[in-house]
């Protein structure tokens, strides 16, 4: 993330969002950049990719997401990040969930079908698709912040743990992600963040960054 400078915010030409750089090991890696207005934009419309960036130490203990820098103005919003996560963030976050999963069945759907033409008869109910880290992460961040959103109630403390299924089937994610969308159900309103509080905050942090390059 960055604050692109006052005279190419008013360039006729667009600031590249995406780059490749080489690490020192000679990897390229495909880096995706936004402007501190943009993120705040997509963190307010509540964005997977923004939620993770900003609790990245709630995404599992075998998370190896981490900051290669922080600035002091990255510091003051994440020393706010908790009244950031609205209603609409949590619905969301378990939306694309959802779709992660429905993607995995479709493609589980195809591959069966091929190797169902290649093979005369087949037992079972074709292969497991393997369920990939994205998807762990994020729940295990859905799971973290819905205890930060309220008191532990029956149905949370019902749901298979996410760390212990963390390595399970597409079967088990499915298993865990309902019981985890029911809970954010009853705890999403409860809440501290708003729409129009966040915005606010959001707005303030941008005005504060944006001021520190004039």
């Amino acid at each position: 993330m960055h604050a692109t400078p006052p005279r190419l915010l008013l360039a006729d030409h667009a600031v590249r969002s995406s780059a490749t750089v080489k690490t020192a090991g000679g990897d390229r890696v495909d880096c995706q950049l936004y402007d501190v207005s943009k993120f705040a934009e997509m963190l307010q419309a509540g964005s997977p990719t923004c939620l993770e960036a900003l609790f990245p130490d709630r995404s599992g203990p075998a998370s190896s997401l981490g900051y290669l820098y922080e600035s002091p103005q990255w510091l003051e919003l994440k020393r706010v990040r908790d009244q950031l996560v609205t209603p609409h963030a949590l619905r969301r976050l378990v939306g694309y969930l959802d779709g992660q999963l429905r993607q995995l069945r479709k493609k589980k759907g195809k591959n069966w079908q091929q190797q169902q033409k290649q093979r005369q008869s087949a037992d079972g109910a074709g292969p497991e698709e393997p369920v990939p880290a994205e998807f762990w992460r994020l729940l295990a961040l859905l799971d973290s912040l819905l205890l930060d959103g309220a008191q532990e109630t029956t149905s949370h403390r019902d749901a298979p743990p996410v760390d212990a299924a963390a390595s399970g089937s597409a079967a088990e994610a499915q298993a865990v992600l309902a019981a985890l969308a029911a809970k954010c159900e009853l705890v999403a309103e409860d809440r501290l963040g708003t729409d129009d509080a966040v915005h606010l905050t959001l707005h303030h942090w941008v005005v504060n960054v944006r001021s520190t390059l004039l």
